[in-house]
């Protein structure tokens, strides 16, 4: 049995770190595509969902 067979405390926080970064970037690509003004949720669901397409139309 390997001795080791649970990731430590530490690679649990640096991948928890990572997971939020990632998600903060994608906060600031979906948030770019807004509009002025305070959006709603279909703004938030019409850019999430085409988020890939945008960035390939601005590419």
């Amino acid at each position: 049995m390997r001795q080791n067979q649970f990731p430590s405390v530490e690679t649990q926080i640096l991948v928890s770190e990572v997971l939020d970064f990632k998600a903060e970037v994608v906060n600031c690509d979906v948030q770019s595509w807004m509009s002025r003004g305070v959006p709603d949720g279909n703004d938030w669901l019409r850019i999430t969902r085409n988020l890939d397409k945008l960035k390939k139309i601005s590419s």
